[in-house]
């Protein structure tokens, strides 16, 4: 149990270290709901505003989803990749796309190629289908009983 967390802390550390050179990748965060456009955004880590143009992110090759034993199903190719700030000024990948996701998992490797250095990234994530809007109305009776 103790190694495993320190696997993980050290894969943590990796994966957000601020050293120069090194980039980090962040979580995949998705405001998408199946059978609607993708739209999700992952943090870039160790990299400053005004590097972000220097760095290219795309879905990985074919055969790089062969090396990792991954299909590369048709659908992930209308994924489109974007290196942008966010709101406060912070890098991140925007990753949307124009069409409806039709399928509930989504499973893709990232490339993201900068000045010092390639990275593949496996990311997966459910598509839950869209919430329903329950109204909940108390019924009150407004007659009057004697």
């Amino acid at each position: 149990m103790a190694r495993m967390i320190i696997a993980w802390l050290l894969l943590f550390t990796i994966s957000v270290s601020t050293a120069t050179g090194s980039l980090g990748l962040g979580q995949l965060v998705s405001s998408s709901a199946l059978n609607q456009p993708f739209d999700g955004e992952v943090a870039l880590y160790g990299i400053d505003a005004d590097e972000i143009d220097a760095v290219e992110v795309r879905l990985a090759s074919l055969d790089d989803f062969n090396k990792f034993q991954l299909p590369r199903p048709h659908f992930l190719t209308q994924l489109e990749f974007r290196v942008q700030l966010d709101d406060d000024g912070l890098p991140l990948i925007k990753i949307s796309s124009r069409e409806a996701m039709r399928e509930p998992f989504v499973d893709f490797l990232m490339e993201v190629v900068w000045a010092q250095g390639r990275m593949i990234k496996q990311y997966t994530i459910l598509l839950n289908p869209p919430r329903a809007t329950i109204d909940r109305t108390l019924l009150v009776s407004t007659t009057n009983q004697h």
